[in-house]
């Protein structure tokens, strides 16, 4: 669930983007991606306060599936095909 929520707001942060290479839309971006990165360590820190077992296995599946993303990422960039 973490992965999907950190995911919707990349996707956002994406179509808001950088469209004019201008100050005010790359601090937007950034302070939007760091934001991103706390919320989603806030809620994994409340969630290992109440259980720790649920915690773990949750860190496990964030780790995989951000794993199999950079994975993907990586074949479809070296693999020469163009991202629709």
């Amino acid at each position: 669930m973490l992965w999907l929520a950190s995911q919707a707001l990349g996707l956002l942060f994406d179509r808001i983007g950088i469209r004019e290479p201008t100050l005010r839309g790359s601090g937007v971006v950034a302070f939007g991606m760091m934001t991103r990165g706390i919320l989603i360590m806030l809620v994994a820190i409340a969630v290992a306060v109440s259980d720790p077992q649920l915690a773990l296995a949750g860190a496990l599946v964030y780790a995989l599936a951000y794993s199999l993303e950079l994975a993907f990422s990586l074949v479809l960039y070296f693999g020469g095909r163009p991202v629709s």
